[in-house]
């Protein structure tokens, strides 16, 4: 039986790394939802500079390390800068694995640590071009990008559902209805984008395909769930700011999933109001308790 390293649909998309012209799981039963995307499929990347730069200060080398290695130390692992980010993926997803408290909760807590570190730099230091310009492959800086930008998302705007949802999100994840329904959701994207390499349609099939996969959570009653979870999958398409139109619509659903009253402006406010002590406050007491 799997574990909680199937809850999460952490969407991650990488260049075509086994020369397939589709988009593909590379490993279905991870916790993580990694992709291979055809190159074909990737959003445009100016390394020297353009529309898809940071915020406009610049990333310091010495500080980035810096922050890196305390919060590799807080993750228990070996200093390293990712170059390989699928290491990276391999210590999140043992965390995953460790459940809400044990594990998500201190991950949660390094990442905001190493986003305070970072502080002004932080979309500086972590857009993809200026990880390509420190040495990363196409793919793996596109790999590296996802898995913080949704990492953010889990910890900060989507932290409500994070911690309060877990376990429905968890059911419903090792679902075989979800299984199934991943796949055909998978199979429409494809059929769509590779009729002639359809790139103009790429976006307009992401959203298709975001929706579609978030769907299941319906299940969980939560029409936040459902938003929760296809904010998940929409950071992957959304890399440097790549199929913008790309939407979340947190009202899905809300007539036949029992509503919640709170509007989503709410939720996403209290949940960067309340993330900072929920978090740290939590992170202790499981520190304590080991």
């Amino acid at each position: 039986m799997r574990s909680t390293s199937t809850l999460l649909a952490l969407f991650a998309l990488v260049a075509c790394a086994h020369g397939t012209d589709k988009l593909s799981f590379i490993e279905p039963d991870s916790f993580l939802n990694l992709f291979d995307m055809p190159e074909f499929m990737m959003p445009p990347v100016t390394v020297g500079g353009g529309p898809h730069q940071g915020g406009g200060s610049v990333c310091a080398d010495e500080n980035l390390k810096y922050c890196t290695y305390h919060f590799n130390e807080k993750l228990n692992v070996t200093n390293a800068d990712w170059r390989n980010p699928k290491g990276l993926w391999l210590v999140f997803e043992a965390y995953f694995k460790k459940g809400l408290d044990k594990g998500v909760i201190p991950l949660c807590s390094a990442y905001t640590w190493f986003y305070g570190c970072l502080g002004t730099q932080y979309k500086d230091c972590m857009n993809r071009n200026s990880i390509i310009r420190r040495g990363y492959t196409y793919s793996n800086a596109t790999l590296y990008t996802q898995l913080f930008a949704q990492l953010a998302f889990m910890c900060d705007a989507g932290s409500i559902e994070t911690t309060q949802s877990w376990d429905c999100i968890e059911k419903e994840r090792i679902s075989v209805n979800y299984q199934h329904t991943r796949d055909a959701c998978l199979a429409a994207f494809n059929k769509g984008t590779n009729s002639g390499h359809n790139t103009s349609q790429i976006c307009n099939y992401g959203q298709t395909l975001v929706q579609c996969l978030s769907a299941p959570f319906i299940a969980c009653k939560k029409n936040s769930v459902v938003w929760w979870d296809c904010e998940l999958s929409r950071a992957s398409f959304n890399i440097d700011g790549y199929c913008p139109q790309i939407s979340c619509d947190y009202n899905v659903h809300i007539s036949s999933n029992g509503g919640n009253s709170t509007s989503l402006h709410e939720m996403v406010l209290n949940s960067h109001a309340s993330k900072h002590l929920e978090i740290m406050d939590r992170a202790a007491k499981s520190a304590a308790k080991r």
